[in-house]
C-alpha cells in the first residue's frame, strides 16, 4: 500500500465534517499515521509532549488525557466510516491497546467467490440435513431431532400449512459483477451501492470508462446467516407440508407470486421484484446510510432507526431493525416478509415468529387482540454480538386490514 495514497485519504479524513470542526484530532490523527508511516509506535509521554505540548513531569493527568483522545478518536473515525467514508479505499483503525495506525483495504472483492462457494455448500447441507430427518422421521427411523415450534392452526402460519397452494421460500442474494482490470485475474465485486442489473446498467451509463473492465455474471453471493434462516423456516414447514419451493429472489418472476405462498428472507436490498408489493405497506428504508423508517397511519410523525454495524470498529455489539410483514399476494395467496438492514436483523426476524418464546406472546398480545390479524407488519428491534441475536424487542405493530 503506497505511502502516497494513504496521505490523499488522510486528508480526505481530515477535511470531513467529522474532523474539520476539531483541529486537536485532527493534529492527533496526523501525527499517529506520520509515526506509522515512518514505523514508530509513540508512547503516551511522547504524543503528550509533540501533540498537545504538554510535559509528564508537570502534569500527572497527561497520560489519562491522551487516552481519552485517542479514545474519541477511534470513535471518530468509526462514525466516519459509517457516512462519508463508507467508500473509501483504504480504512484507518487504530487497535485498542495501541497507538499504531492499521491501513487496510476496505473492499476485498477477490475473496467473494470463495465465500460464495462456502454459503452454498453450507446451504446445501442444511437443506439435504432437513430433508433426511424429514425422512428418517417420516419412515419411524430415529434421527437428530427437528425442532417444529408451531402447530397447524397457529394464526400466523395457518395459510402455509394448510393450503394447497405450495410454498415458495425466497433468499435474498446480493448482486455480484466481474472485475477484469487485472491481467489474467477476473475478481467478483460486491458494490453496495450496486444491487440490480438496473443498479448496474445505470453505473456503466454514468461511468463509461469501466466498461470494458465489468461485465455482468451469473453467480450471486446469499448472507452468512441464509442457511441458518433457511434451517429455521423449512423446520416449521416441511412436517406440514412437503410442498415446499426454493428460490433466489435474483430468480423470482411474476408468476412464482401468484402460483405460490410466498417466503422471503433477506436485506432490504435484495428484495428485487417483491420490492413493489411493500411500497404501500408502512415503513420504507435507506441503504446508504442503513435507515429505516416507520410511518403510522394515526400519526404525524415518523420514526426514524439507524443499524449500527460492528464492522467499523473493534466493537462487537450491533443494532440492526427488522420488518416483519404478512399480506396478500395477487392471487389470493399470501406473502411474508423478513427483511432487515444485516444478517442478524434477518436471522432475529425469523425466530420471533418461528420460535415459542417470541411467537407465543406476540400472537397473545397482538394478533388476538387484533381480532385474530390475518395480515400485519411489525417492525423488529434487535441487538446482538458478533452476529449473534441477544434480543429482540417489538417497537411497533399494525394490522393490515386490506390488501397493500
Amino acid at each position: 500500500m503506497h505511502n502516497t495514497k494513504i496521505t490523499l485519504f488522510l486528508e480526505k479524513i481530515l477535511q470531513s465534517k467529522e474532523f474539520v470542526e476539531s483541529q486537536m484530532h485532527q493534529k492527533l490523527l496526523e501525527y499517529l499515521v506520520k509515526a506509522s508511516l515512518d514505523g514508530e509506535v509513540p508512547k503516551d509521554s511522547t504524543i503528550a509532549y509533540d501533540v498537545f505540548k504538554a510535559d509528564p513531569k508537570d502534569d500527572n493527568d497527561v497520560t489519562t488525557k491522551v487516552r481519552v483522545y485517542v479514545h474519541n478518536l477511534r470513535k471518530k473515525l468509526a462514525s466516519y466510516y459509517i457516512y462519508e467514508g463508507k467508500e473509501d479505499e483504504i480504512r484507518f483503525e487504530i487497535p485498542k491497546g495501541h497507538y499504531k495506525v492499521v491501513f487496510r483495504d476496505q473492499y476485498k472483492p477477490r475473496k467473494w467467490k470463495k465465500q460464495s462457494k462456502i454459503l452454498y455448500a453450507v446451504l446445501g447441507i442444511l437443506v439435504l440435513s432437513v430433508a433426511l430427518n424429514v425422512f428418517l422421521l417420516q419412515s419411524g427411523q430415529s434421527g437428530i431431532s427437528i425442532h417444529i415450534p408451531v402447530k397447524p392452526n397457529n394464526p400466523v402460519w395457518h395459510e402455509y400449512l394448510n393450503d394447497d397452494l405450495p410454498t415458495l421460500i425466497v433468499l435474498g442474494d446480493y448482486f455480484l459483477y466481474v472485475d477484469s482490470y487485472l491481467a489474467d485475474r477476473n475478481r467478483y465485486v460486491r458494490d453496495f451501492q450496486i444491487n440490480s442489473l438496473q443498479d448496474f446498467e445505470a453505473f456503466l451509463a454514468t461511468h463509461p470508462e469501466y466498461k470494458k473492465y465489468v461485465f455482468n455474471t451469473e453467480h450471486s453471493l446469499l448472507g452468512k446467516l441464509a442457511p441458518w434462516c433457511l434451517y429455521e423456516m423449512t423446520s416449521v414447514l416441511t412436517p406440514f407440508n412437503s410442498q415446499v419451493d426454493l428460490k433466489l429472489s435474483s430468480q423470482l418472476q411474476w408468476d412464482d407470486l401468484k402460483n405460490h405462498n410466498v417466503i422471503f428472507i433477506g436485506a432490504f436490498k435484495t428484495l428485487g421484484i417483491l420490492g413493489e408489493l411493500v411500497k404501500d405497506l408502512h415503513f420504507t428504508y435507506q441503504i446508504h446510510p442503513n435507515n429505516l423508517y416507520y410511518h403510522p397511519e394515526d400519526a404525524d410523525t415518523s420514526y426514524a432507526y439507524h443499524a449500527l454495524s460492528s464492522m467499523p470498529s473493534n466493537n462487537p455489539y450491533e443494532t440492526d431493525y427488522a420488518v416483519v410483514a404478512k399480506f396478500p399476494g395477487p392471487n389470493n395467496n399470501i406473502i411474508t416478509i423478513f427483511t432487515s438492514t444485516r444478517d442478524i436483523g434477518c436471522l432475529a426476524a425469523v425466530d420471533f415468529l418461528s420460535l415459542p418464546r417470541y411467537l407465543d406472546p406476540f400472537i397473545n398480545s397482538h394478533i388476538k387482540k387484533a381480532s385474530r390479524a390475518k395480515y400485519f407488519e411489525a417492525i423488529l428491534e434487535v441487538k446482538g454480538y458478533e452476529r449473534t441475536v441477544a434480543s429482540i424487542d417489538l417497537l411497533h405493530f399494525n394490522r393490515i386490514d386490506s390488501k397493500p
